[in-house]
């Protein structure tokens, strides 16, 4: 049986075609692990959001209200407010920052029990079952995904 070398010269155009191959799926695959660090590291600033129906932040040393989206779509809220008037708006969220369905969370109003509200128009607002505006909580995470 005879071994037939071949010419290194013939394996060129292979060769380069390969590692052009590598170099693509390289470069595709880091920059999805870039993409998956910023997802999980960046951290938005939060926003204030313009109160309405006299509702207002706790205080100290109490986290003030704010809102922040993350490039996975998910919206944070944080914050205790206090004062306002239940069934109407604590703030509406802009554009870009709501859910698409009717979201409600419960949560804690003045020591009793109460619910969140947050609608597909932004309206973010709180209904106390037997609870009172001594302060609501705005805690919440939800997707802006449908």
């Amino acid at each position: 049986m005879t071994w037939r070398i071949p010419n290194p010269q013939s394996l060129f155009q292979e060769i380069r075609i390969a590692l052009g191959d590598l170099s693509k799926y390289l470069d595709h695959q880091q920059l999805d692990l870039s993409a998956a660090r910023v997802a999980t590291d960046w951290n938005p600033a939060w926003i204030a959001p313009t109160f309405l129906n006299s509702w207002v932040n706790y205080g100290a040393p109490w986290e003030v209200a704010g809102y922040r989206k993350y490039p996975n779509g998910d919206v944070a809220m944080r914050g205790l407010v206090k004062n306002g008037t239940h069934g109407l708006n604590i703030f509406v969220l802009p554009v870009g920052y709501r859910p698409p369905n009717n979201l409600l969370k419960a949560n804690i109003n003045g020591n009793a029990l109460g619910r969140l509200n947050i609608d597909p128009a932004g309206q973010v607002y709180s209904e106390a079952a037997i609870g009172n505006n001594a302060f609501v909580d705005l805690n919440f995470t939800f997707s802006t995904r449908t």
